[in-house]
């Protein structure tokens, strides 16, 4: 049995080991032996006259505390010696391979920095085969503290698509289920996700640093978030991750059967459980996909016939320039196909996300892939340009109303062809480069253009379109998800009434259809997360109820409630039926019957010219004052707009009762054709009266539309600088709570003010909470 050496003992190492700062302290040296191996020796207190060697230890070793002394236990009195685990290392920077003892990673001292090593790289000095020459073998602490022996170093080297990277060794590790371990960034830092070449099935990638002052070539992936419920895995340094399906299928996609693609994908290269993280990466974002090779837009797999779609987009985008071949293109009964697969294209998840707006612009290209089928963005917004300008034709072959109950089943929504082809899909990106022209009102513009779209956190609807938003903007939102939502959303109106001195903002604030928010937003603060049925007024129309006037506003109780100065109109007497917002024809006759009976009723005018004068400016707000072009005569428009529900409402309620001036209208009506009929009743006034309501005032008899939210009692009022009228409902103790936006006939281009300067009108402050 070999004897113990204890540390002070006359047996001493040769000179040669005593020069491996990795030497663990309490190995020994076997006397008999000429070969060097350290083993374990039991704990013992350590002699305090004999100090421990210091050149046999690296700079700022500390030794443990003493431990009371205990026999060896008998397997090592018999034998003296420990034999741990051997660790295999095959790389192209050491070579040959070697069989190596190395000591448990509890026994060793941490290196000094300059002494750490990366995985794979050679020593500094040349190692020799310690059971031939007895020269001790450098043994590396993360190499021997890895939790996998037997990983194998792999050097690879990425293709022309990851550019600046350099070949990056590292180790392939078994899969973990452990959690993936992130790095923290750097200022100017972000990850990107390097995809290894098709191999086997699993996808396995690799995150990397990089830095945004010096951009490595790299692709940034533009995708739907997708059912999270259906997801896959990979694995990623060696740890397996679920991600949702959506994103799989880009990976996969963008996955080379030789070479690496180095991508940015937003749910891997940014540590979601690191809110510090995400606020900082946000601010990156339009830098991440400015600097990109290119963007690739994800649609999702193949399906739905989506083939068929992307042979029809190229053929529009490449003949859209001949008006006649797109419309033979249109006509053709053996095209019907590959419309109605463009449809269900244009109708995929990702192009109602919010955040592919500043993806898509701030982009330097953009290549959209629907499953493995790959085309130019360019091509599908110039298929959608094309499609707007012949948006006639398709609703002549494509009528609404008219497609059999399997399609309707699967058109989510609801929109006619020729709406959904030319204004949805690729063209229902907002011309941002014309809205940015309108300087600090362009805030308002772009959230009021991305409002329909969808973003999983309430913050993200404003932080979601900082991208497109110029510098000095910026500098006023940046992200940050501590904030509550109430500040985010009050901080826009605060920002806009501040340096426009307006308050159009406030008429986004739209409480019909009624729903649920837990944000507690003041009423005259726009819920931005809602994505309303109705619209303001100001979205489309150009009114300037205020003139010119400057806004006079100032907050109280700490921004909770809002102070303006407004002219007093008049108090809402009656209102009729509120249309819906999910309506059909029908609907739209049945309040043209109740309005009309409304106004009729009320003021019962005796003359001839009072009552023409009453149906003029009825017909006239039907429409919000938008009369068609060819219908500019007040007098001829209020017999066409008769003519037109007349005679619909005859046709589909034939049990339906007409008054005398009703049914003389509705037989005189053969003058209009149908289409025109429809256009009327459905797009000039059935639109604009979708989730608004026909209102007469108390004292001056005026007549209006605004939301269905009114209520008998409430006060119409116009604000200075607002470019409509609102409503407005007393609270009690002076203060009001805000209602919504209104068309009222006759004072939507600044009588009111006309009024007020000549002394006809007055001028009040009200708090509204």
């Amino acid at each position: 049995m070999a004897p113990y050496n204890w540390p002070g003992d006359t047996v001493s190492p040769p000179e040669n080991a005593r020069d491996n700062p990795f030497r663990p302290q309490n190995a020994a040296y076997h006397s008999d032996d000429e070969s060097v191996y350290p083993r374990q020796l039991p704990s013992r207190p350590r002699n305090p006259a004999l100090p421990p060697d210091q050149s046999m230890m690296p700079p700022g070793y500390r030794p443990p505390p003493p431990l009371p002394y205990t026999e060896p236990p008998p397997h090592q009195q018999t034998t003296g010696w420990f034999e741990p685990p051997k660790v295999r290392i095959r790389s192209a920077s050491v070579a040959p391979s070697l069989s190596m003892y190395s000591v448990p990673p509890d026994w060793l001292p941490d290196p000094h920095p300059r002494d750490r090593l990366p995985y794979g790289a050679a020593p500094p000095y040349k190692t020799k085969d310690p059971l031939r020459t007895g020269y001790p073998t450098p043994m590396y602490p993360d190499m021997l503290r890895s939790p996998h022996p037997d990983r194998i170093a792999e050097t690879e080297t990425a293709e022309s698509t990851t550019g600046g990277l350099e070949p990056v060794t590292r180790p392939r590790a078994a899969p973990s289920n452990r959690p993936l371990q992130y790095r923290a960034l750097g200022d100017m830092e972000i990850r990107l996700l390097r995809i290894l070449p098709e191999r086997m099935s699993t996808l396995r990638c690799e995150l990397i640093h990089a830095s945004l002052d010096k951009p490595v070539k790299y692709v940034a992936i533009s995708y739907a978030r997708g059912d999270s419920g259906e997801s896959q895995t990979i694995q990623v340094d060696g740890t397996t991750m679920s991600i949702t399906s959506s994103l799989y299928g880009a990976l996969k996609v963008l996955r080379r059967k030789s070479g690496i693609v180095a991508v940015w994908a937003d749910a891997l290269c940014i540590d979601q459980d690191n809110g510090e993280e995400r606020t900082r990466q946000v601010q990156h974002m339009k830098d991440i996909y400015s600097k990109a090779q290119s963007v690739a837009v994800w649609l999702g797999p193949e399906g739905e016939a989506s083939g068929l779609a992307m042979r029809l987009l190229s053929h529009v985008a490449h003949r859209g320039d001949s008006p006649a071949y797109i419309k033979e293109l249109i006509g053709s009964k053996a095209r019907r196909r590959e419309f109605d697969a463009l449809v269900r294209v244009f109708e995929r998840e990702y192009w109602s996300r919010l955040w592919i707006v500043q993806e898509v612009f701030n982009a330097t290209r953009v290549d959209v892939y629907c499953g493995t089928t790959r085309l130019p963005f360019d091509v599908y917004r110039t298929a959608s340009k094309v499609f707007l300008r012949h948006k006639e034709d398709i609703a002549t072959h494509f009528p609404p109303g008219n497609l059999d109950s399997k399609q309707q089943s699967v058109t989510r929504s609801r929109l006619p062809y020729a709406e959904l082809l030319a204004r949805h899909g690729p063209g229902s990106f907002p011309d941002i480069s014309s809205l940015l022209s309108l300087g600090e009102a362009s805030l308002l513009e772009i959230l009021q253009a991305c409002r329909n779209r969808h973003a999983s956190v309430p913050h993200d609807k404003v932080f979601g379109i900082l991208g497109v938003l110029p510098e000095e903007m910026r500098e006023n939102f940046k992200p940050d998800y501590a904030l509550t939502v109430r500040d985010v959303y009050i901080n826009v109106v605060d920002y806009l009434v501040t340096t426009t001195e307006r308050l159009d903002v406030i008429c986004e604030s739209i409480h019909f259809p009624p729903h649920t928010s837990t944000t507690n937003l003041p009423t005259w603060t726009p819920d931005w997360s809602h994505i309303p049925q109705a619209t303001s007024l100001g979205l489309h129309y150009d009114f300037k109820a205020a003139g010119s006037t400057k806004a006079k506003w100032s907050f109280k109780d700490g921004r909770s409630k809002l102070a303006v100065s407004a002219v007093f109109l008049d108090v809402v007497k009656k209102r009729g039926v509120a249309v819906g917002t999910l309506c059909s024809e029908d609907d739209y006759l049945m309040a043209f019957m109740h309005w009309r009976a409304l106004l009729v009723g009320d003021h019962e005018p005796q003359d001839k010219e009072g009552h023409a004068e009453l149906r003029e400016a009825f017909c006239r707000t039907l429409c919000v004052g938008q009369i068609p072009p060819q219908h500019k005569d007040p007098r001829k428009w209020s017999r066409v707009c008769y003519q037109v529900f007349a005679s619909m409402i005859h046709e589909r309620l034939p049990y339906m009762p007409l008054d005398r001036e009703l049914t003389a209208y509705a037989s005189s009506a053969q003058e209009i054709s149908i289409a025109a009929q429809q256009k009327i009743a459905k797009e000039t006034c059935g639109e604009r009266m979708k989730g608004r309501c026909l209102f007469v005032t108390q004292n001056e008899s005026f007549v209006g539309i605004g939301t269905g939210a009114m209520l008998p009692g409430d006060i119409i009022v116009v604000p200075l600088g607002c470019y409509s009228p609102v409503i407005l409902r007393p609270e009690g103790r002076g203060e009001y709570i805000f209602v919504g936006d209104v068309y009222v006939d006759g004072y939507m281009y600044g009588e009111a003010i006309d009024e007020l300067d000549s002394g006809q009108k007055e001028m009040e402050e009200y708090v509204i909470c």
